[in-house]
């Protein structure tokens, strides 16, 4: 059975509780806590206090949205270390990462070895906690493409580094059909949204190709949880609708 949830910074201009009480009307099962407004990176304090909500409502906490960037800072170390103690607190089970500020068509090959080096490097320091780390499907990251992305995994090699996975609105539908095939098997969660270059819609509008995207998780080797992200008025009133359209495409 496949898991609900909400990405924070869809609200940003909403308190964590507010965040919380909505998602829980909309029955959904957790939230992606975002780490620029409602949990900000190295405030331990905010983070066990979001924690705390999270659980006393009944909801998971599925993952820390940081927004880190693996590659783009010397001091690597003392960086990652403030995200990992956030995550701690937070007792998120996944780390949000980007793999370095540009395209992978633009990096260079000494720069893809660094990046699997400090890559490794915080894989090791996130597993001692038992917490994984998600490179996000970005552009202007290296997994701007899933080529790249699976070659980054496969030579980082760690159990506990995968992908967090998320249509391309920059991409054609067999792109992103492909793409998510391609990387079903290295992906923890999918951020949900209908959207193309120019507007959002209403995920209600983009039924038909997430029925085919969800299709290629039907046999997941790692637990998928399915996080709605953005609506297409930025309402909060558009949620219940939203979920309810997911959670209904998830049965199907």
């Amino acid at each position: 059975m496949y898991q609900t949830g909400l990405v924070s910074i869809s609200f940003r201009n909403l308190s964590p509780a507010e965040i919380i009480e909505a998602s829980k009307k909309a029955g959904l099962d957790g939230i992606e806590w975002g780490g620029d407004v409602h949990v900000p990176t190295g405030n331990v304090d905010i983070a066990r206090q979001v924690q705390k909500l999270t659980a006393e409502a009944g909801l998971k906490v599925f993952a820390y949205g940081s927004y880190y960037c693996v590659g783009c800072t010397e001091d690597f170390q003392s960086g990652f270390s403030k995200v990992l103690d956030s995550a701690i607190q937070l007792d998120a089970p996944i780390i949000r990462i980007w793999a370095f500020n540009k395209g992978s068509a633009d990096v260079s090959e000494q720069e893809f070895v660094r990046l699997v080096q400090e890559s490794r490097f915080i894989a090791d320091m996130a597993s001692k906690y038992g917490i994984n780390l998600s490179f996000e499907c970005h552009g202007g990251t290296y997994t701007d493409d899933y080529h790249a992305a699976l070659r980054l995994i496969k030579e980082i090699d760690r159990e506990n580094v995968a992908m967090l996975w998320q249509p391309n609105q920059s991409q054609s539908e067999t792109y992103n059909l492909e793409a998510a095939k391609a990387l079903n098997s290295v992906t923890t969660n999918i951020h949900t949204f209908h959207w193309d270059e120019k507007r959002r819609y209403p995920l209600a509008e983009g039924k038909q190709i997430w029925l085919k995207y969800i299709s290629c998780f039907q046999e997941p080797a790692l637990p998928h949880a399915f996080l709605l992200e953005f609506m297409h008025d930025d309402s909060i009133d558009s949620l219940p609708e939203a979920a309810r359209v997911l959670k209904a495409l998830l049965r199907e």
